[in-house]
């Protein structure tokens, strides 16, 4: 979200996205940049890009990045610096192990939706599970792993 290419290209797919298919949930992920970010324009982009997230998407399980950041640093050790871009581990490696956390978010919620069962309902359903009242539409991902030392 404080890029200036992902927010903006991202927003204007979403809002195609929703003129093209009205009736089709769309179930928006965005990250949100830490504090300190180095990116001058961060806060601006996020502003201009959730404005139109929050009009055209259904569904907003938003992730901010400094927290992401701190919970794979409790979970697997790897210390990645916003700031001067300094990581304990390659700095590939770190990256991988946010985004294969958000994955997995993201998939244990779409489970009922790809797997067979009492369970079995579409995105669209989802959607309106978690989300009670229009307006109400961002929530929030609670996940608990289990680590033992």
């Amino acid at each position: 979200m404080g890029g200036g290419t992902g927010s903006g290209l991202g927003s204007r797919t979403l809002s195609l996205i929703a003129d093209n298919f009205p009736d089709v949930f769309r179930f928006v992920i965005p990250v949100y940049p830490s504090a300190e970010d180095d990116v001058i324009t961060s806060p601006y982009n996020t502003t201009l890009a959730m404005k139109q997230i929050s009009e055209y998407g259904n569904c907003i399980m938003p992730v901010e990045n400094q927290s992401l950041t701190a919970i794979c640093q409790k979970l697997g050790g790897a210390k990645v610096d916003n700031i001067k871009h300094t990581v304990s581990e390659s700095k590939e490696k770190a990256f991988n192990r946010m985004n294969s956390f958000v994955a997995k978010v993201i998939l244990d919620i779409t489970a009922s939706a790809r797997f067979d069962g009492s369970m079995n309902v579409d995105i669209n359903e989802i959607c309106m599970n978690l989300v009670p009242f229009p307006k109400a539409k961002l929530f929030s991902a609670c996940y608990c792993t289990l680590v033992f030392p």
